[in-house]
């Protein structure tokens, strides 16, 4: 199985409840504290921290550019229903010609 298929079937890391991923990082976190002395307790802490920042940074710029693409495909689909609603509204107010039957 592919982790494309992984995902979509919802068994993936991502697709766990938010409490399990709560505790699976406090479990880890505890496991590690016994392994490392303080010093190295503290280099670890704050490269995973470090890594931590670069994905939110990321995701947020992410997002920030996905909302703006979304926002201006809605603009331009409002702009075009402004424009049938106007060219409607135009034909309704012309007269029909008469019909020759």
């Amino acid at each position: 199985m592919t982790r494309g298929e992984t995902v979509a079937k919802g068994m993936g890391f991502f697709d766990l409840p938010a409490e399990l991923m709560s505790a699976l990082g406090t479990v880890l976190g505890f496991a590690l504290v016994g392994q490392l002395d303080y010093n190295q307790q503290n280099s670890l802490g704050g490269w995973l921290e470090l890594i931590g920042q670069v994905l939110e940074s990321n995701a947020a710029q992410g997002q920030l550019l996905q909302a703006r693409e979304q926002g201006d495909r809605l603009a331009a689909v409002e702009r075009e229903l402004a424009a049938l609603r106007r060219e409607l509204a135009e034909l309704r107010s012309v007269k029909a010609p008469p019909n020759p039957r």
